[in-house]
Order: structure tokens, then sequence, then C-alpha cells
């Protein structure tokens, strides 16, 4: 299972991937800050389901 993290902070979407580590429990184990996904607030749609299908590539686990 995939999730991460969203952030919206001074107009830059930040996503961040996570670790499956067991049933219901995910943490940053693995995970570096090259694995986050930024991207403008102000983008297409279609830009920011790429940048989240990205990140949710970079999941781990």
């Amino acid at each position: 299972m995939k999730s991460c993290g969203i952030n919206l902070d001074q107009g830059l979407i930040t996503i961040r991937p996570s670790h499956h580590e067991k049933l219901e429990a995910w943490s940053g184990e693995g995970i570096d800050k090259r694995d986050y996904v930024n991207i403008p607030h102000d983008s297409e749609p279609s830009q920011i389901g790429a940048a989240l299908r990205l990140a949710f590539s970079r999941c781990t686990g």
C-alpha cells in the first residue's frame, strides 16, 4: 500500500512519499528529501496528478 503526505507552504505543494512498514503503519524510513516532489500550487490539475503519481512511485515497502 502506498501513502503520501501533502503540504502547501508559500505557494509550493510538497508531496512526501512514505515507507510502508506494516498494516496501517508508514514512516519516512529510507525516504530522502530528494524523493519529495515539489510543484507550484497553481499548476494545472494534470500536472498535480502527475506529481502525485511520481511521488507514489517513490514510496517503498
